[in-house]
C-alpha cells in the first residue's frame, strides 16, 4: 500500500514538473524585439489610413531586415540624394534607431512592407512598439522606405523634414 501511494505521488511530482516546464518555452522570433516592433497593418498613403490586417511569417521578417539594409546601404552611400543633411555625415546608423515594420499590400496585390525608423532619442519607453510613431519635421530621427517583398526592391526611401 505504501509503495502505491508513493509511486502516484512521484508520477504526479514528475508529470507536473514536465508540464510546468513546457508552459516555459518560449518561441523564438526572428527578430530582436528591442529595436523590431512588427505590426499586422498597413500605412498604404497620405493620410496614414490603415489597411486590412497582414501579418508576416519569419521568412518574411528576415527577407525585410536584407532588403532594409540594403536601403540603408544605398542611401549612405549616395549623400547627393539625401532629401535632408545627414545630422552625422557618415550616414545613417542603423544602432540608433527603432524600426517599426507594417505589411500589406499594393495596388497589384503585391505583399509590401512600410519600414518606418524613429531615432531612439525620441523613441523613449515602449511608446514606439504600441503603434506607428506620426512626427512633424525630425529630419533624419525619422525616416521610412517601403520594401516590395515581390520583387525584393525598396523604394520611397525618405527622410523627414528638418521642421
Amino acid at each position: 500500500m505504501k509503495n502505491k501511494i508513493f509511486i502516484f505521488i512521484l508520477s504526479f511530482l514528475l508529470t507536473n514538473c514536465t508540464e510546468k516546464k513546457k508552459a516555459e518555452v518560449k518561441i523564438k522570433k526572428p527578430y530582436d524585439e528591442s529595436y523590431i516592433a512588427v505590426f499586422d497593418y498597413y500605412i498604404h498613403n497620405a493620410d496614414y489610413t490603415e489597411s486590412t490586417k497582414v501579418s508576416l511569417n519569419a521568412k518574411e521578417i528576415v527577407e525585410v531586415d536584407l532588403i532594409f539594409k540594403e536601403a540603408i546601404k544605398d542611401y549612405n552611400n549616395h549623400p547627393e540624394r539625401h532629401i535632408v543633411i545627414a545630422h552625422k555625415p557618415e550616414g545613417l546608423n542603423l544602432k540608433e534607431y527603432k524600426r517599426q515594420y507594417f505589411p500589406g499590400f499594393n495596388e497589384k496585390g503585391e505583399k509590401e512592407v512600410s519600414v518606418e525608423c524613429v531615432h531612439n532619442h525620441v523613441a523613449k519607453g515602449n511608446s514606439w512598439k504600441e503603434g506607428r510613431m506620426v512626427a512633424l519635421g525630425g529630419g533624419e530621427y525619422f525616416f521610412r522606405v517601403l520594401i516590395n517583398l515581390s520583387n525584393r526592391k525598396f523604394y520611397n526611401f525618405t527622410t523627414n523634414d528638418p521642421g
